[in-house]
């Protein structure tokens, strides 16, 4: 670990998490896409493009502090995530990704919007807006891209001119409180075990709430089943860290889902294959989609596919959308 307790940005996997969680709070407040390909160019692919729908309930009844104010400051979001300190290349990489969707995005609407008045009411609405979500950024990284503090948004909040279209929140500088804890969660080790507590403590019945602490249990989920020799120092810390809040998930879960785990580690000792791991995905799958019959009859095909099989799935199960999409995955091995 570097001499301020992060590696190296290129290598943080954690980054992962916060697709997963931006997506699980938004997406009853609008349509949250993910890995938006820009030039079939991984690297310069968008991590989430946010289109908020005003009409949503969800404004009214799920109240997420600084976030809602971030994500209501234009109708097209992207939100960009960096476990680590923010670089002027990063810098570089965001405008270059927003700008490529944005030059074949425009050429769309040009072709499928044969009215000048709709096409410019659609080029106002969707180009994009992009918030840099860092946990650190240097004061000289600020100055260079000329980034100015938001005089409505707060501390750690900055603006870069307005033709940029960008702005970045700088996480370990947000003041604690209950309307920053939804960004908080993001922000390092530490800031994250703070704010999951103040989450955790939340009423029960918050849709949001329910929805991290699935989401949590997920991804903890999730680096459990990789080679421990595969995680970097942060994705360790990242891990403790969850592990702990799978655990508080572990009570909250409803009853159906206990049963769930509990068929899942049943299953794994019946069938003696990949026993470790068959347990980690079963759970994977339960939290994932709840209880429904079909999951007990997926498991059982799981059960005769090897390691590296099971591997994929553990990281496959992010994408997947409903069983559907897994029982075609399995169709094909």
């Amino acid at each position: 670990m570097s001499s301020n307790g992060l590696t190296p940005v290129s290598q943080y996997k954690h980054d992962r998490f916060a697709k997963l969680y931006v997506k699980a709070l938004y997406k009853t407040k609008g349509n949250v896409c993910e890995n938006i390909p820009v030039r079939r160019d991984e690297d310069l692919a968008i991590d989430l493009l946010f289109v908020a729908d005003a009409q949503s309930l969800a404004w009214q009844t799920e109240d997420l502090g600084w976030f809602d104010k971030l994500m209501a400051v234009h109708p097209t979001i992207i939100v960009e995530h960096y476990s680590g300190y923010l670089s002027l290349d990063h810098l570089d990489r965001c405008q270059t990704r927003r700008n490529l969707y944005w030059q074949e995005r425009s050429n769309e609407l040009k072709q499928t919007l044969k009215s000048r008045p709709a096409y410019r009411e659609a080029l106002k609405r969707e180009k994009p807006f992009t918030w840099i979500l860092t946990v650190n950024c240097s004061q000289p990284t600020l100055r260079q891209w000329a980034a100015q503090p938001d005089p409505e948004l707060g501390e750690g909040v900055y603006r870069l001119p307005p033709a940029a279209m960008m702005g970045i929140v700088v996480l370990e500088e947000l003041p604690a409180g209950s309307e920053t804890l939804w960004l908080k969660m993001l922000s390092s080790s530490q800031s994250c075990q703070q704010a999951f507590s103040d989450i955790e403590q939340l009423s029960g019945s918050r849709r949001e709430r329910n929805d991290i602490l699935r989401v949590c249990a997920q991804y903890a989920t999730y680096l459990q089943s990789r080679d421990p020799q595969e995680l970097t120092t942060e994705e360790k810390a990242i891990m403790r860290t969850l592990e702990q809040i799978d655990a508080l998930f572990d009570v909250e879960i409803p009853a159906a889902e206990r049963r769930g785990e509990e068929r899942g580690l049943k299953l794994g000792e019946r069938l003696g294959v990949q026993q470790g791991k068959l347990q980690t995905i079963g759970l994977q799958v339960q939290a994932k989609f709840g209880d429904q019959p079909e999951i007990e009859a997926i498991l059982t095909r799981m059960a005769g596919l090897d390691e590296t099989q099971l591997n994929t799935i553990a990281t496959e199960i992010f994408q997947w959308q409903t069983l559907a999409d897994m029982v075609t995955w399995l169709d094909y091995q």
